[in-house]
Parts: structure tokens; sequence; C-alpha cells
């Protein structure tokens, strides 16, 4: 179910279409149930952030989601704190 033509933008994809399907009933959990670390293949080097940009702008327009670059733009405005703020 995942877009095999995605390198980086596999999961955000489906989880977009997870959440746009109106036969499934979606709720709160309030409860941690995955932590991620960071890095990964989207954040190694300029030429993955940049294609993990694009990728991600492409789920976007996919999706018709409305404004996709004011999206994709909260969307990265949103990570920077994790740049600084860092749990050890």
């Amino acid at each position: 179910m995942f877009s095999i033509n995605l390198k980086c933008a596999a999961d955000y994809d489906y989880i977009l279409r997870v959440f746009q399907d109106k036969t499934l009933i979606i709720s709160y959990l309030p409860e941690v149930i995955t932590k991620m670390r960071r890095g990964g293949i989207s954040n190694e080097g300029l030429k993955n952030l940049i294609n993990k940009r694009k990728e991600d702008y492409w789920v976007l327009k996919n999706n018709k989601m409305p404004f996709p670059l004011w999206i994709l733009l909260a969307k990265n405005v949103s990570k920077i704190p994790q740049l600084f703020f860092r749990k050890r």
C-alpha cells in the first residue's frame, strides 16, 4: 500500500491516504506508541533533503491537499525546534 516510486515520502503519502479514507474511524490515543530516531535517508545530505521536499510536495498535490506549499512550509518550520531542543 506504499508508493514504491517514492524514496523518502512513502510513509507520508500512506498516512495522508489513511486519514482521508472516509470508511475508517480514527480516534485519538493519548499514549506514545512509536518513537522515531533522527536521521534516515531523507536527512543524509543536501541532495536527499531537496528530494524529500520535492516528494512531500508531490504527495500533498497528489492527495489534493489545499495549499500544499503552505503545508510544506509549516511542516518544515515545525521541525526547527528539534534541531535545538534535543532530549538526551
